[in-house]
C-alpha cells in the first residue's frame, strides 16, 4: 500500500512521501460537525475552496462532536455519520488540503457517553476505553487508505485537564455539572496525567494497529508551568482521588520529562497549543513574554525554541496546532505586527508543523473567512509563507496529490 500522509522519520523529521515538510495550517472546527447537523448548508465546500485559494497545505478537523451527542448518532445511524465525514474527506482531496484529523476531541465526552467517571480514562477495562478503541478504529480502517488524512490526533487538549483536584469537588469538571449522567460527583470525576499517559498510549497502539505510517499526536495544549508538580501531587492521591494541587515551577528538565511523559510510544508527535492575548490584562495586552523555569522574561520565540529543542530530545515530530490566536486583541492595530513575530519565531525555532487558530462566529457557528481584513491579513501571511517553504524546497507538494 502507497505510504500516505505526515510521517515522523527516526530522527523526529516531519516528512510527506518522504521529504521533509515545513508548512502552515489552519483550524477548521465546524466542517464535520455542521455536515452532520445541518447537512443542507455544505459550508464546509466554501471553507475548502478558501483553503486552496489562499495555498494552505492542511488543516486540522474534529472527527467528532465537542459533546457526546454525537456519538449517539455514531452508534445508531454510522451510515449518516460516516456519510458525513465522507463528504469532508472527500472534498479536502478536491481541493488538494489534508487533513490532521481529531478523533476524539473533548475528553469528557466519551465517559460521558458511556456514563462513567471521568478518572476511567486511565483503566484498560473501563467502558471509556473499550468505545474509545472502538470509535478510534472504525475511523482510522476507513480512512487509513484515503490520500486526504495526512495525520491522527487523539484529542483536544486533554493535558489542561490532568492532575486538578478541588477537594470541595466543585471546579475542574464539566463546564455544565447537571449534565454528568451518572449519580453523585465525587473524586472519580477528576483525572491525573498517569490515568492520561494510559489513554494516550493505549489509544496510541489502537491507531498503530490501523495505520503504521501517519503521524500521531496528543493534540495537547501549552505545558502548564508546573506540570510536573501538578503530577506529583497527583501521586499523593488518597482512596477518594482527591489530592491537593501542586505548587511550584519546573525546571528546564522536568519540562523535558513532561513532554516524553506525555508523548508516549507509539505516539510520535509532541504537541502544543499557545494563546498570543490576554483577557486579563488591563488593557488587554499581548502576551508575548511568559513566565517559564523560575524566569519572567522568557519570549514566544525562545519558548518555541525550548519545545523544538525537546522533541528533538525525543526523536519526535512537533505539532503547534493552535497558534494566532489573540482573543480580544483581534481587532488591535498592531496585530498584524504581532502575527508576523510569531510566524517569524515558528520559522526561527525549525517548527515544521504550524496550524492557526483562525475563525470569527455567525449563527452560533464558527467561520473561516477572509471577509474581514484580520481574518483575511492572516491568511495572505500564511499564503506568502508556505510559497517561501516550497521555493526553499521545504514543501514539495507534488506526490501528495497524485
Amino acid at each position: 500500500m502507497e505510504q500516505l500522509g505526515l510521517h515522523i522519520d527516526a530522527d523526529g523529521v516531519v516528512k510527506l512521501h518522504g521529504k521533509p515538510f515545513y508548512g502552515f495550517g489552519v483550524n477548521m472546527f465546524p466542517p464535520f460537525i455542521r455536515n452532520l447537523q445541518e447537512p443542507e448548508t455544505k459550508v464546509f465546500r466554501r471553507d475548502f475552496a478558501l483553503m486552496e485559494q489562499y495555498e494552505i497545505p492542511f488543516v486540522r478537523i474534529p472527527f467528532s462532536g465537542w459533546d457526546c451527542s454525537l456519538y449517539r448518532v455514531y452508534e445508531n445511524d454510522p451510515e449518516r455519520y460516516f456519510a458525513a465525514m465522507d463528504e469532508v474527506v472527500t472534498e479536502a482531496e478536491r481541493h488538494h488540503v489534508g487533513i490532521i484529523a481529531s478523533l476524539m476531541w473533548m475528553e469528557s465526552a466519551v465517559a460521558c457517553y458511556v456514563k462513567e467517571k471521568r478518572c476511567r480514562i486511565g483503566d484498560t477495562n473501563s467502558k471509556t476505553m473499550a468505545f474509545a478503541k472502538r470509535y478510534v478504529a472504525d475511523v482510522v480502517r476507513r480512512y487509513a487508505g484515503r490520500r486526504g488524512i495526512w495525520g491522527w490526533e487523539i484529542g483536544n487538549e486533554y493535558n489542561l485537564t490532568a492532575d486538578l483536584c478541588d477537594p470541595t469537588i466543585k471546579d475542574f469538571l464539566w463546564p455544565d455539572i447537571s449534565s454528568m449522567p451518572h449519580g453523585k460527583i465525587d473524586g472519580f470525576d477528576f483525572y491525573t496525567s498517569r490515568e492520561l499517559h494510559t489513554f494516550y498510549a493505549e489509544i496510541s497502539r489502537e491507531i498503530r494497529k490501523h495505520d503504521s505510517y501517519r503521524m500521531i499526536s496528543s493534540g495537547n495544549g501549552d505545558m502548564r508551568s508546573k506540570a510536573w508538580q501538578l503530577r506529583a501531587a497527583s501521586d499523593a492521591k488518597n482512596e477518594a482521588h482527591l489530592w491537593k494541587n501542586g505548587t511550584g515551577i519546573d525546571t528546564v528538565e522536568q519540562f523535558d520529562e513532561m513532554n516524553a511523559f506525555f508523548t508516549p510510544d507509539p505516539m510520535d508527535t509532541v504537541c502544543f497549543h499557545l494563546q498570543h492575548g490576554t483577557l486579563n490584562g488591563n488593557p488587554p495586552k499581548y502576551d508575548l513574554v511568559l513566565s517559564r523555569w523560575g524566569r519572567t522574561d522568557v519570549s514566544a520565540g525562545e519558548y518555541f525554541k525550548e519545545f523544538a529543542r525537546s522533541a528533538k530530545k525525543l526523536h519526535k515530530g512537533l505539532f503547534f496546532g493552535e497558534f494566532g490566536d489573540f482573543m480580544d486583541m483581534e481587532q488591535d492595530e498592531q496585530l498584524e505586527d504581532a502575527f508576523v513575530q510569531v510566524m517569524i519565531w515558528i520559522r526561527e525555532a525549525g517548527i515544521q508543523l504550524a496550524a492557526s487558530w483562525q475563525f470569527c462566529y455567525r449563527d452560533n457557528w464558527i467561520y473561516i473567512n477572509d471577509e474581514m481584513p484580520n481574518d483575511r491579513m492572516k491568511l495572505v501571511h500564511m499564503r506568502e509563507e508556505n510559497l517561501k517553504y516550497r521555493q526553499e524546497g521545504k514543501q514539495d507538494l507534488t506526490d501528495a496529490w497524485k
